[in-house]
């Protein structure tokens, strides 16, 4: 073991002591005393003590290591500070509810006819100019011939067939063995399941103006459609003394349904009206002056030349639509209800 500094320190004395007994010992015979008295202890043996007999120095304690700090623990729940709560996460933007997409309108469904016949020029392009109309329909059921002047006759027994046929363009259609109001009596009875939105009848080769509306075939079936409640529209084209132009007429008819349609399904009731609409053909004098909205001629003046239409003229006032007509205007006339009603004339 290493011995400490103290225990080094007593055993060079000791060592020095011993040296000095060695020079400066007693004689053999024990004279003369020294002035200075002999340790006891130090004179028995000049050699370095036993262990035993000095105390030896205590072992250097060596300073005990140092006590690890404790890992600290948890401090207690119940004065620990609260953690401060995260922002959630941004979720992702709640999805819309989508709008609920309306249905679609009902389609309109429009019946034509006409009382010049099936392979008629004038009922071909009325049907090419309805069907431009976006979410129409057209039904065609017309008389199987020619049957102008027939008024709003009906024939006894009525028809109850027809035939499967085709416009001139192609367009498919049902073509009736009667007259005009026989066509639309059996549209209405067997080919629609409930009533259409509208009839065009025509157009018609010759103008129906003025007191012709009685007799005209043409504005007899519009007559009888909207006496079963469904609202028409009658269009003539001028002739007669010339060819009937009637791509001059037709466009003024889809201007107003483009205008008055929602109006035309809007209607409600037992009797429907009758819009009549006659076009001059100019005969290439002149070109229609416009649409002129009046009422129906109830006789023919003395004198008119019903036949002869001048679109070149500048004539601006007018009473009723035999005189707009006749000076180059189309003219737009409602069918008075005691007309729409009133039995055939024959």
């Amino acid at each position: 073991m290493n011995l400490s500094k103290r225990v080094i320190q007593f055993l060079a004395l000791a060592v020095v002591a011993a040296l000095l007994s060695a020079a400066c010992g007693n004689d053999d015979d024990g004279n003369g005393d020294s002035s200075v008295g002999q340790p006891t202890q130090a004179a028995e043996s000049t050699e370095a003590p036993r262990e035993t007999a000095t105390p030896e120095a205590p072992a250097a304690t060596e300073a005990p290591a140092p006590t690890e700090a404790p890992e600290p623990t948890a401090e207690p729940t119940a004065t620990e500070a609260p953690a401060p709560t995260e922002a959630p996460e941004p979720t992702a933007e709640p999805t819309p509810t989508p709008t609920p997409t309306p249905p679609p309108p009902p389609v309109v469904q429009i019946l034509v006819t006409n009382d010049d016949g099936i392979d008629s020029d004038g009922i071909n392009l009325v049907v090419q100019a309805l069907m431009s109309f976006d979410n129409v329909e057209v039904t065609v059921v017309a008389p199987a011939t020619n049957q102008s002047g027939t008024s709003n006759t009906v024939s006894d027994p009525a028809p109850t067939t027809a035939t499967e046929t085709a416009t001139a363009s192609g367009y498919p259609a049902l073509a009736v063995e009667g007259t005009p109001s026989d066509s639309v009596n059996y549209a209405l009875d067997f080919v629609f399941a409930e009533p259409p939105d509208l009839l065009v009848s025509g157009s018609n080769d010759g103008q129906n103006f003025g007191p012709f509306a009685e007799i005209s075939g043409t504005v007899g079936a519009a007559r009888t459609a909207a006496s079963r409640g469904v609202p028409a529209f009658a269009i003539s084209q001028g002739g007669v003394t010339v060819d009937a132009e009637h791509e001059s007429g037709i466009p003024f008819m889809v201007e107003w349904l483009n205008e008055n349609l929602d109006d035309v399904l809007a209607f409600e009731g037992d009797v429907a009206p009758v819009w009549s609409l006659n076009t001059p053909s100019c005969g290439g004098v002149g070109e229609v002056r416009g649409l002129f909205h009046t009422s129906l001629a109830a006789e023919f003046e003395p004198g008119v030349r019903m036949f002869n239409p001048d679109c070149s003229s500048t004539e601006e006032d007018f009473d009723n639509d035999v005189a707009a007509f006749l000076a180059g205007y189309a003219t737009l006339t409602m069918i008075p209800e005691e007309l729409i009603l009133a039995p055939p004339p024959y």
